[in-house]
């Protein structure tokens, strides 16, 4: 884990500290001493969860470099032995790709087969209907009518 136990204690004397001072004013000193006790627990608790998040993402702290043993004589080198050890940071120059695929689009819209813009029809929804040209009773007997529908289900 990233630290020591002293990150622990130390996070949790501050949590003692903490709770200390600000329940003494409003209770007495035993049960200000035991609300402390247990912010004490809780934030040493609260260390190892934090120790262990900084454990998963800054990953173990790296050893010193230790000289590797000379290779055998044989000439063949073990692929196994630095497998994971190495991460490659360059990446390679995708801009040739990068054109390529931004003109891809235009070509496809040239070689469109006739069948499928002969399919195409534009949508068009019904026209909504204006309520200011319609009489009280008309729409009195709407209001009813999907009333009556939601009674229903």
């Amino acid at each position: 884990m990233v630290g020591s136990i002293r990150w622990n204690l130390l996070l949790g004397l501050a949590g003692f500290v903490l709770i200390l001072l600000s329940s003494i004013d409003s209770n007495g000193w035993s049960l200000a001493l035991l609300r402390s006790g247990y912010g004490f627990a809780a934030f040493f608790i609260l260390a190892f969860a934090l120790r262990v998040a900084l454990y998963m993402l800054v990953g173990p702290r790296s050893a010193p470099a230790v000289e590797h043993e000379p290779q055998a004589p044989s000439g063949e080198e073990d692929e196994e032995d630095g497998k994971g050890h190495h991460f490659d940071h360059v990446t390679p120059d995708d801009e040739q790709d990068l054109i390529a695929l931004a003109q891809e689009p235009q070509k496809g819209e040239a070689q469109r087969p006739a069948a499928q813009t002969e399919d195409f029809r534009k949508l068009s929804p019904p026209k909504l209907v204006s309520t200011q040209d319609k009489s009280p009773e008309e729409l009195a007997e709407a209001l009813r009518h999907l009333a009556a529908q939601n009674d229903r289900k």
